[in-house]
Order: structure tokens, then C-alpha cells, then sequence
């Protein structure tokens, strides 16, 4: 992932993203997010927020750049039922 960002390798960066699991290291992610964030990747940078557990910033986003939430994006976002 850092030699992609490195290198300006935004397809590759869109596949990685695409593959987030729980052992990644959140750093790198975070990064992503960000260099995703900068090249308008904003759905890329959503579904990462989402992984990390930032819901808010990924609402955030969504909503001001009118991010279309896939149905499992969508579920992940709302709060767990009570």
C-alpha cells in the first residue's frame, strides 16, 4: 500500500482497499484513507473508515460527497439494535 500511495498508483490503491481484513495495520490504512480522500476515491475511503471502525468520518463523507453506500456499507454504518 505505501509504494502504491508512493508511486500515485490509484488502480492498485482501489484493489488493496478492496481487501481490508482485521489484521492490517491500521496506520497504513489510515494513510489510504487519506491519499483515497485527496484523489476523490471517496467511496474507496468510506469502505476503509467503515473497516477501522470510524463511522462518524465515514458518514461524514458519504453525506457530503454523496457516496453511494453498498447494502452491507449500509448496515455496518447503523447501530446495532437494542
Amino acid at each position: 500500500m505505501d509504494l502504491a500511495m508512493k508511486h500515485n498508483l490509484t488502480d492498485m490503491i482501489e484493489n488493496i482497499s478492496t481487501d481490508v481484513q482485521d489484521g492490517d495495520d491500521p496506520e497504513v490504512l489510515k494513510n489510504s484513507v487519506h491519499f483515497l480522500i485527496q484523489n476523490r476515491q471517496f467511496d474507496k475511503a468510506v469502505e476503509i473508515m467503515i473497516s477501522l471502525g470510524n463511522l462518524d468520518e465515514a458518514l461524514q463523507i458519504s453525506e457530503q460527497e454523496q457516496v453511494y453506500l453498498k447494502e452491507d456499507m449500509a448496515m455496518k454504518l447503523c447501530p446495532p439494535a437494542t
